[in-house]
């Protein structure tokens, strides 16, 4: 996160906000290893239930349930950056993994039934999988430079078409994202040449971060034919 505030140099003239992104995907990655070693070991202690201590279990998971609590606390009131989003789902695992142990503590301590522990953790790993799936889901869709979610490129094309005096038309319309809260947007404007391209340029912008959020983005004007279509 730190990395990512770095301002733009002649190396990467957009700046170091991918590194969010690529750490949420990196994240997502490692939460899919966890999840595939949880069902690994919970598929071995179903087929071969191992005996458990369950007054050490349920000290240890008792401490590491406090200290988890406050370190998702923490990282859930920032939760407006991808990495912090995906180091949270770390530590919800965590927290899940306390709870859980706590719980199958509990129940070996009164039932003796040893099959609570590897039950226990499939629904962890449930949990964790979907959160995993969708951070890595979000992650890859921005370094594969896909349409933000939110931008509706047709609407955007139809509402610059009828909504800004002097433009015709609205084509090559391109939407991509450095983080989920930073959208970019290139577009061709097809001008009549009476206009006023100051004013249609101020149009353009203003429209764009009013009903769109979208506050960069490069606009070409094209007079007549557009000279990329050859």
């Amino acid at each position: 996160v730190r990395l990512s505030r770095r301002l733009d140099d002649e190396r990467l003239s957009y700046g170091y906000h991918r590194w969010e992104v690529l750490a949420a995907f990196v994240n997502g990655l490692t939460l899919i290893a966890l999840v595939g070693w949880i069902l690994l070991e919970a598929w071995e202690r179903l087929n071969t239930p191992q005996t458990m201590l369950p007054l050490p279990a349920l000290a240890v998971a008792s401490v590491g349930f406090i200290v988890n609590i406050v370190a998702y606390r923490w990282l859930h009131a920032h939760q407006d950056s991808a990495a912090v989003r995906s180091a949270a789902l770390h530590v919800l695992g965590d927290l899940l993994g306390s709870v859980a142990a706590i719980a199958a503590a509990l129940t070996v301590w009164f039932t003796g039934w040893t099959y609570a522990d590897p039950l226990l953790a499939l629904v962890i790993a449930t949990i964790l999988g979907r959160g995993a799936w969708r951070v890595l889901k979000e992650a890859t869709h921005i370094l594969l430079e896909g349409v933000p979610d939110g931008v509706d490129l047709k609407k955007i094309a139809r509402i610059l078409t009828e909504r800004v005096p002097g433009v015709n038309g609205v084509h090559h319309v391109h939407a991509w994202a450095l983080t989920p809260q930073k959208p970019l947007l290139t577009l061709h404007a097809s001008v009549d040449e009476p206009a006023d391209l100051s004013q249609v340029m101020r149009n353009i912008k203003r429209l764009l971060v009013e009903e769109f959020g979208i506050e960069h983005s490069t606009v070409q004007v094209d007079y007549g034919e557009c000279p990329d279509n050859d």
